[in-house]
């Protein structure tokens, strides 16, 4: 690696976040390692002791933030990249949802990007670094009965968008990455909702019957059948190391596939498509 960059990674425990610590720092990079739990740090300090630092921080927590942010800049390595990638997931009919539930994946997966995104871009300023989000397919096109999860993710679609033309001018790269099905911990970490919407009273649950016990077997199927972490590399790859990224990377085919239909097709075709799927 010629030009190795120091990298700040949230939600590094397990999934994307992970596996972004392992393949960044196997190609000389040197990756500050964000978690919330003290074991978690422990635990990725374990995969290239000389390339990590780990770093303690709750992205919905300003002063938890702002230690992080003090700590990397006592640490005499200039910041490279902020990679956001921490994350929650929700699903279920919307009006079954609990408001709290709702705001609190949009603290972690909206506001603590924008909160990484405003207390570290002073630092990325002097390195002319850039930016990278975690969105997900879902940014592009919105999944009944995942309506928070994926309108988080259109949220932080838009974020991308206004940021890179706000910093351009500063020489300041922002990028998305827009994975699909992925095995990662993610939904299994987040409340079991298919087993909430089971206890929903029958009246409520048969207006949105047969789509949701549909959406459900789906999404199990789905589950079981997702694409391997490997299918990132080299999106994650080509995001920190080019000197010119694209603005937005589907990962793999499928993705890009999804990503140019949803582009081209009519809403009304891809209403009927989704009613063919579940009911």
């Amino acid at each position: 690696m010629n030009n190795p960059k120091n990298i700040l990674i949230t939600g590094t425990s397990s999934g994307i976040g992970r596996y972004a610590v392992e393949i960044l720092t196997a190609r000389g990079h040197f990756v500050f390692a964000g978690c919330r739990q003290p074991q978690d740090a422990e635990e990725i300090k374990k995969i290239n002791s000389d390339k990590i630092q780990p770093i303690i921080i709750d992205v919905t927590n300003d002063e938890s933030i702002r230690r992080a942010k003090e700590e990397i800049a006592k640490s005499g390595r200039p910041l490279d990249v902020l990679f956001n990638n921490a994350g929650l997931a929700l699903g279920g009919p919307l009006e079954t949802l609990k408001i709290d539930d709702i705001k609190k994946l949009y603290e972690v997966n909206f506001f603590g990007y924008v909160r990484m995104i405003q207390n570290f871009l002073p630092l990325l300023r002097l390195s002319q670094g850039r930016i990278i989000n975690i969105s997900s397919i879902s940014g592009l096109f919105t999944i009944p009965f995942t309506i928070p999860y994926s309108t988080s993710k259109h949220a932080v679609e838009a974020l991308a968008d206004g940021l890179r033309r706000e910093l351009r001018a500063q020489k300041i790269k922002v990028v998305l990455i827009e994975p699909g099905s992925i095995k990662t911990p993610i939904w299994k970490k987040s409340a079991n909702w298919w087993g909430e919407v089971i206890k929903l009273s029958p009246e409520t649950l048969s207006y949105y019957q047969p789509a949701i016990t549909n959406f459900i077997k789906l999404f199990r199927s789905k589950s079981a059948h997702a694409s391997e972490l490997s299918k990132l590399k080299n999106a994650l790859i080509r995001a920190v190391e080019k000197s010119n990224p694209r603005a937005r990377y589907q990962a793999y085919f499928t993705n890009r596939l999804t990503a140019l239909l949803v582009k081209f097709l009519p809403v009304k075709f891809l209403d009927w498509l989704f009613g063919r799927l579940l009911n």
